[in-house]
């Protein structure tokens, strides 16, 4: 009941203000996503970052429509608090953390390389190395 609350807060608050911010295509064990930075889908039409609706303190995580100039969340967003980063970490886990804490985890495992990208029908998917295989 508290998700869809905050949900329907974001939405009332919409657009989103953001400062500059750096688009990627990946995240890895070398490259991460921190408050500056947002993931963007091959197609630019989604675009995952952290962001704070209004006037609120509170940062969240979540994805958005690119190309539409008033940020629509398409995915229920996650509090992240005053800091976060959104990173894998070995043995193969997508985590998202806040002032050095782990506030979620994929709980997944890989023995090689793993990333994370966002595709073209705006799901965060973590993959091995290769592509080939989708972990989570």
């Amino acid at each position: 009941m508290e998700r869809v609350a905050i949900f329907v807060l974001l939405l009332v608050t919409l657009p989103i203000q953001k400062i500059y911010t750096v688009g990627i295509d990946i995240i890895s064990d070398l490259q991460f996503l921190t408050e500056n930075d947002t993931l963007v889908s091959p197609s630019r039409t989604f675009e995952l970052g952290f962001f704070k609706p209004g006037s609120s303190e509170i940062r969240y995580l979540g994805i958005w429509y690119k190309k539409i100039s008033v940020r629509t969340v398409v995915d229920l967003p996650l509090s992240v608090g005053s800091s976060g980063v959104l990173k894998i970490v070995h043995p193969g886990s997508l985590v998202l953390m806040s002032n050095n804490s782990i506030m979620w985890s994929s709980n997944t495992t890989l023995s090689g390389n793993a990333i994370a990208k966002l595709d073209d029908m705006g799901n965060l998917v973590m993959t091995d190395g290769d592509n080939k295989k989708i972990i989570w």
